[in-house]
């Protein structure tokens, strides 16, 4: 039979081959090795994870056949060829160091010149852990758990002692990270902004609350994209929000038509002079829930379905017209509820002004909501932080995706009708919204 021709029974087993262990290529290379190894791991009763593991038996492996092949391309010569281009170096043994991996901590041999050129790229000089790990203690980070809880959840999983330090090492990582991010370009023009705030424990002297800010903006295709992260001391004045919304317009954002917030204090007036054209709404649901403090809880769905008819109407005139039928009505039950309705009111009014498209999307900062329940859920694990910076990046590694926020390139994770909405800001805003 010629060379390099197969038998029809040669090929039809090739053929079923490939199909129970997933094809040609690569992949199918892998699920051969993994689907050889898993049967020996269960012929001969081996772990599949920690230090003596299949899995960190085969990382072993790679690693030190990869440090071989470096070394080799290094010094231009096979691995047990003696001559070496005419430098004098040559192979010089090889060197022990544990490294921390996904499968757990191992023992590796990596190979060294006489030299001491040779600086490997799969296992560099220093590194005690691959990347596999640092996403690890990242993820569990940003889950909540606290150092002494990461610290036993890696003991645990890699069979190691993994010391607060390196924990900490890891995570302060990412704050060079975060301040690119902060101060990444923006777009052009936001049609919606939402400002809102979340409360965390800081330990400055005494254990305080503190508040931090996040903007989030609805870009042009719809897709929402956090601005930015802003620790704050609490009762912020308008030279405090200028700031902020100064670095943001700094960063490329020359326009905002709608800025969604619930009343922080002197966040209006910033607005007014970062972006003097920008409608500022106050969100109902706060005002709503603001003023259902005052109302007992048999009678709560009662006054939210009179407030619902007030922010309902089609007109800011029907709708005047309705809070006094709701305050004559309430007044007598619940003045503070009510009140506190009235003082709400002038925030309230752009909500009229605008269709009923743009009013779903802008009725409620519920879509930033969702993700502080995120954040929250984080940072309430962590109980209290030594600091601001500490807290910023618990809340950054959830941004960053670690229980995070939707891609702006994932189309499923775009605003509801957002088409539609934005057909309407383009009659309603005209030329200041450039398309």
């Amino acid at each position: 039979m010629p060379v390099g021709k197969e038998s029809p029974a040669e090929r039809k087993k090739r053929r079923e081959s490939m199909e129970m262990y997933g094809g040609g290529g690569l992949q199918g290379d892998l699920d051969r090795i993994a689907q050889l190894l898993l049967e020996r791991a269960l012929r001969e009763g081996l772990e599949l994870t920690g230090p003596e593991g299949v899995l960190g038996r085969l990382t072993k492996s790679l690693l030190e056949t990869a440090g071989r092949a470096e070394l080799e391309h290094h010094l231009g010569a096979g691995w047990h060829a003696d001559e070496v281009d005419g430098s004098g170096n040559r192979r010089n043994g090889t060197r022990r160091r544990t490294v921390i991996t996904e499968a757990g901590a191992i023992e590796v041999q990596m190979p060294r010149d006489r030299a001491g050129t040779y600086e490997p790229t799969i296992l560099p000089k220093g590194a005690r852990r691959l990347d596999g790990f640092d996403r690890q203690v990242l993820d569990l980070y940003a889950k909540g758990l606290t150092m002494g809880e990461t610290q036993a959840h890696l003991a645990d999983f890699y069979h190691t002692e993994v010391s607060t330090e390196l924990i900490s090492a890891v995570t302060d990582a990412v704050l060079e990270e975060l301040k690119d991010w902060h101060n990444r370009p923006l777009d052009s023009i936001y049609p919606v902004l939402f400002v809102d705030c979340i409360h965390v424990k800081v330990r400055d002297g005494a254990v305080a609350s503190r508040p931090i800010y996040l903007v989030i903006g609805i870009t042009m295709d719809g897709a929402r994209e956090i601005l930015g992260i802003w620790a704050g001391t609490g009762g912020e004045a308008a030279s405090y929000w200028a700031q902020v919304l100064g670095e943001v317009k700094n960063r490329g954002v020359r326009d905002a038509l709608i800025v969604c917030c619930d009343g922080l204090t002197g966040l209006d007036q910033a607005i007014e002079g970062t972006w003097p054209q920008a409608k500022v709404q106050r969100c109902v649901v706060h005002i709503t829930r603001a003023a259902l403090r005052y109302v007992p809880a048999n009678q709560m769905a009662k006054v939210a379905a009179g407030l619902r008819t007030v922010y309902d109407a089609a007109t800011l005139e029907a709708a005047e017209m309705r809070l006094s039928e709701f305050a004559a009505e309430f007044s007598p039950l619940y003045p503070a509820a009510v009140a506190s309705v009235r003082d709400a009111w002038a925030g309230m009014i752009a909500f009229f002004d605008l269709p009923r498209e743009v009013r779903k999307m802008i009725y409620t900062t519920n879509m930033i909501e969702s993700f502080n329940a995120r954040v929250r859920s984080a940072v309430t694990r962590h109980g209290h932080f030594p600091n601001e910076t500490a807290a910023r990046k618990v809340v950054y590694l959830v941004v960053r995706g670690h229980g995070g926020w939707p891609k702006r390139s994932d189309p499923a994770k775009r605003v509801n009708n957002w088409k539609m909405a934005l057909n309407q800001l383009v009659l309603h805003f005209g030329e200041r919204l450039t398309l």
